[in-house]
């Protein structure tokens, strides 16, 4: 009798649950496995917000360290003050402690220099430029505090025009410089999704370039945000990015071969 009273009872509670269960529109006994798939989840979110830091840097608001970068008889000045006005401590990334990258307004010529400190502390570096506009992106890392490489102009000389970049998607992703032949092979390139730049070197053999297998810069077409990124792996010349805004990139993949030294090849390629 009481074993029967015993079973009556947990086929009461059994079905309470169920049909609460049904009322609700919840898995009484899934709990454990949603906590897990939740976690998992939000890593995997974590790891794309990493990402699309890495490539971008901060956002303006929290720049902590600006730059004031001028241009004055074949070299490149750059100052560097945090708000306090003090100078701050450089960390050094790829074999370097500055990366300045200028590019004429129309984006057709492309400079990737490493200006050098000197003894006041502010950096420099010769670099020869026709007359025209420029602008100049400073990428580096303070110790300690936030940083994001933004835009700089510069004027150099006497030209007062000003050639906008006016870009068209690249429709032949195969370029012969100094007769080296890579192509890049892009799929799709997407905001909010991960975009895989793969260069097919042509059996040719690349040397390690500022520590890295080959290095990628990209501007918008307004020459505003720059993009910087490096292999996946120190084999395959294969770049991963992200992009926060649509419309056409210019992009410059840089590698170094022990006969002709670094070339940048130019490519444009279209974001939706």
């Amino acid at each position: 009798m009481i074993k029967r009273r015993v079973l009556i009872g947990l086929a009461y509670v059994a079905l309470v649950v169920i049909l609460y269960g049904i009322i609700t529109g919840t898995h009484p006994f899934a709990g454990g496995m949603h906590e897990e798939d939740h976690k998992e989840k939000d890593h995997d979110q974590h790891q794309f917000e990493e990402g699309k830091k890495h490539d971008e840097h901060a956002s303006n608001d929290e720049k902590e360290v600006f730059e004031t970068v001028s241009y004055e008889d074949d070299v490149l000045h750059i100052s560097l003050a945090d708000h306090d006005g003090k100078q701050p401590e450089l960390l050094e990334t790829h074999e370097k402690k500055m990366h300045v990258i200028v590019v004429s307004r129309d984006l057709q010529q492309f400079h990737h220099v490493h200006p050098e400190k000197d003894g006041a502390g502010d950096y420099n570096v010769s670099l020869a430029l026709d007359d025209g506009f420029y602008r100049a992106f400073v990428d580096i890392k303070p110790k300690g505090k936030m940083y994001k490489p933004t835009a700089n102009d510069l004027h150099v000389g006497s030209n007062h025009t000003s050639k906008e970049a006016q870009l068209v998607a690249t429709e032949q992703f195969e370029q012969e410089i100094k007769g080296k032949r890579v192509t890049l092979e892009v799929a799709h390139a997407s905001v909010g999704k991960t975009t895989l730049l793969d260069f097919n070197l042509h059996g040719e053999t690349v040397v390690p370039y500022l520590g890295a297998l080959g290095h990628v810069v990209m501007l918008d077409e307004a020459a505003e945000t720059l993009i910087h990124v490096h292999p996946t792996s120190d084999q395959t010349p294969v770049f991963e990015t992200h992009f926060s805004q649509p419309g056409l990139y210019k992009l410059w993949a840089e590698f170094q071969f022990e006969d002709v030294g670094v070339v940048a090849f130019p490519y444009v390629i279209e974001v939706k």
